[in-house]
This record gives C-alpha cells, sequence and structure tokens, in this order.
C-alpha cells in the first residue's frame, strides 16, 4: 500500500508544482517504531520522493515522550506536540524548501509543529500533504 498511497500523493504534488529539495516524513517516537517495526509515514514519503525525483531525508526526530493523539482534542493535540520535535542536522535544512508527508492529518497540530521546527532551524519554505484527513469528533 504504501508505493500506491506514495505515488497517489506523488501525482497531487506535481499537479501543484511545488519544487522542494526534500521529502521530510513526519517522525515516529522510537519505542512506537519498535512495536510497528517501520514508521508508515516514511515508507510512504520513500515512495512519494522516489515518484518526484527528490531524496527522503530523516531530518526530524521526537525529542520527548508524547501521548496517542487519538482520542485527543485540538487543543490537547497541540499541547502534547509542542516543543517534541527536533532537527538532525540543521545545517542541513538551511535555505531548503521541504515537503512535510504524514499519513493522517487530523487537527494538522503535528504537521505545524514539525513545520515550526524546521523553519526555526532555516528551512525557507514548507510544504505538507497527507494521504488521509480524519474528522476529529466532538465529545
Amino acid at each position: 500500500m504504501a508505493k500506491l498511497l506514495g505515488e497517489l500523493v506523488a501525482v497531487r504534488v506535481l499537479q501543484v508544482g511545488w519544487e522542494v529539495s526534500e521529502v521530510v516524513p513526519v517522525p515516529m517516537a522510537s519505542n512506537r517504531r519498535r512495536e510497528r517495526g517501520y514508521n508508515h509515514a516514511k515508507v510512504i514519503a520513500e515512495n512519494l520522493a522516489t515518484r518526484v525525483g527528490k531524496p527522503c531525508v530523516d531530518r526530524l526526530f521526537v525529542k520527548k515522550p508524547l501521548r496517542h493523539q487519538i482520542g485527543l482534542g485540538q487543543k490537547q493535540r497541540k499541547e502534547n506536540v509542542q516543543g517534541a520535535f527536533g532537527v538532525k542536522d540543521c545545517a542541513g535544512v538551511n535555505g531548503k524548501s521541504l515537503l512535510l508527508l504524514d499519513d493522517v492529518m487530523t487537527t494538522g497540530a503535528t504537521l505545524s509543529e514539525c513545520a515550526k521546527t524546521l523553519i526555526g532551524e532555516g528551512a525557507s519554505r514548507i510544504y505538507a500533504a497527507c494521504v488521509a484527513l480524519e474528522e476529529v469528533r466532538r465529545s
């Protein structure tokens, strides 16, 4: 599925004409990656990157424990990811236009925080793409 999903996102990215230097997957906490065995956003991002002819680079890492976002409201999600990400190679993002890729976007809190982190370390422009949108349920 990752190949198909990456290709579908790539078609849209190519249609809108975003000029990017790299594709950057949203990182997954190391304990969750060990549980699952892989970062699904990274696998999709690798396929997307191949299709658009750009490298897929793990620029971000999770630097603090995160609660699962499932079941959290918009405010809680934003608070959960605030300050959660770091950049592995700050010089490597300087002046670059990057495409962030996540599998599912609910409120945009994770993508926003990742973008804020990359811009804070010198990226010139951030584009964001996701495979699916999930509606926030109001309780």
